[in-house]
């Protein structure tokens, strides 16, 4: 069976970002934050991951969202919601084509308020992961933002996955 063989040369973000698109399907996320004057901000993501669990912390890479890492470092708190598939579909259609790891989201989708920390997240997410920040590290171009996890919201009514929003796969 034929493979391909991605070498240190060839590990640039681009390629590595597209093999992993290409091989290994993941849920994308909303990240919310709250800028300035309490302005909120989503951001698509697809690298999230459990971090920890006792105690509890999610960790999301950021790659070129310097105004969703500004706000979580100057606000200490973010949520992370996993995108459905019509959530994707309107911001498309507001704002053009997503771009997962990379586009910054100023609006227009429904928002309501967070339970245990000042940001608003999106109504239609099944699965809400609230935290208030405990690390930044710096890796090359990304940074891998570390939460505690306040409250695990998930909706009653989202037992499939078959509506997440998916990248890969």
């Amino acid at each position: 069976m034929p493979k391909r063989v991605y070498t240190a040369r060839h590990l640039a973000y681009g390629a590595v970002r597209e093999a992993l698109t290409d091989l290994v399907p993941r849920p994308l996320a909303w990240v919310s934050t709250r800028g300035g004057e309490a302005q909120p901000r989503l951001a698509a993501q697809s690298f999230v991951t459990l971090v920890s669990a006792d105690p509890p912390m999610v960790g999301v890479t950021l790659f070129g969202e310097p105004q969703t890492l500004a706000n979580i470092e100057h606000s200490h708190e973010f949520v992370v919601s996993f995108a459905t598939a019509d959530s994707v579909q309107r911001a498309e259609a507001l704002l053009g084509e997503l771009h997962p790891d990379r586009c910054e989201v100023a609006g227009g989708l429904p928002l309501e308020g967070a339970d245990t920390v000042a940001v608003q997240r999106p109504v239609d997410s099944p699965l809400h992961m609230e935290c208030r920040l405990h690390a930044v590290l710096n890796f090359g171009n990304g940074h891998l933002v570390v939460g505690r996890l306040t409250a695990f919201v998930v909706d009653d009514a989202a037992h499939d996955r078959a509506d997440l929003a998916l990248v890969g796969g």
